[in-house]
């Protein structure tokens, strides 16, 4: 067989077995996937603010409405701000790692993600306590919404968390001799 741009013969024997699209993406982005799931959990975490659009009836309540009907002095305002600040750090992190895919920063992805289910224990925990103690409180649909995104965007959180044990480079892990 001849080629048409240069007049070579070609062998018609050789085969060229075409690779599936998802084993090629996977063999060249596989360092990608706990910043995949750490881009998704910081979206969840940090995108469903309460919103109200003028003159619409585009609402939307979630966070802050739920923690507006707790009694003075909760601390669910700064377990909010925590998840939001962990989960963009995390974020960076997990970038950092796709590129490095060292060890330190393997133990920094896991220390923040245990960060963020103690503080998520804590923000439901601070619900549970209102509802056995104040008798006139009751969870509203917000408060459910909030503490699902939440709980949704940790679970992705955790995923990448796990993801980064596959393919963490030990290559730069020093051994004393």
């Amino acid at each position: 067989m001849i080629t048409p741009d240069n007049n070579k013969v070609l062998d018609s024997s050789i085969q060229i077995v075409k690779e599936s699209w998802f084993k090629r993406w996977y063999s060249f982005n596989k360092q990608s996937i706990p910043a995949i799931f750490a881009f998704l959990a910081t979206i969840l975490i940090t995108a469903f603010v309460d919103f109200e659009v003028q003159g619409t009836p585009l609402k939307l309540e979630s966070h802050f409405l739920a923690i507006s009907k707790l009694g003075p002095g909760s601390a669910a305002a700064l377990f909010i701000f925590l998840l939001y600040l962990i989960s963009i750090i995390q974020l960076f992190n997990c970038f950092t790692f796709r590129k490095k895919n060292n060890l330190a920063t393997l133990i920094l992805i896991q220390v923040l993600t245990i960060s963020s289910i103690i503080i998520y224990a804590s923000y439901v925990m601070v619900f549970i306590n209102e509802a056995n103690t104040v008798s006139t409180f009751h969870f509203i649909k917000a408060t459910y919404f909030s503490l699902i995104i939440f709980g949704v965007g940790l679970l992705f959180m955790i995923l990448a968390s796990i993801f980064t044990f596959f393919y963490v480079d030990l290559k730069y892990v020093k051994e004393k001799e």
